[in-house]
């Protein structure tokens, strides 16, 4: 296959202000690419599975997206304000109380022995 020389383009072949379009066209790209990996490592390393639509949110948004993305909360097992932990109690306390609860006639001997023999296989 033959080319024609007239009909062959090249950069040097444009004129200027086409080759000044060129440029700005790709290095914008170039920085909306930069933009979406970015956006998409800062949510990744927030926790968050979905990190595909984030980069395009970055490639549209630019430092928009990155600043979005900076500001969403971790995904990470933290309590609620709210929370109250409850006291850990220990085989021998859970022991007494049901002790004491068979004592006061609360319980049964036999349920008091089965509470026992599950306390202490659990240890």
């Amino acid at each position: 296959m033959t080319v024609n020389k007239a009909t062959e383009i090249s950069i040097l072949s444009m004129s200027y202000s086409d080759q000044i379009v060129m440029y700005w066209f790709f290095g914008i790209l170039f920085w909306c690419i930069i933009w979406g990996f970015v956006t998409k490592a800062i949510v990744k390393g927030k926790g968050y599975e979905n990190s595909g639509a984030w980069f395009w949110c970055g490639f549209f948004l630019g430092i928009i997206g990155v600043i979005v993305a900076a500001c969403k909360p971790a995904l990470t097992n933290q309590m609620p304000y709210n929370y109250q932990q409850q006291p850990q109690t220990s085989s021998a306390d859970e022991l007494m109380k049901y002790k004491s609860l068979l004592e006061q006639g609360a319980i049964t001997q036999a349920e008091y022995d089965a509470k026992k023999k599950q306390l202490l296989n659990d240890i």
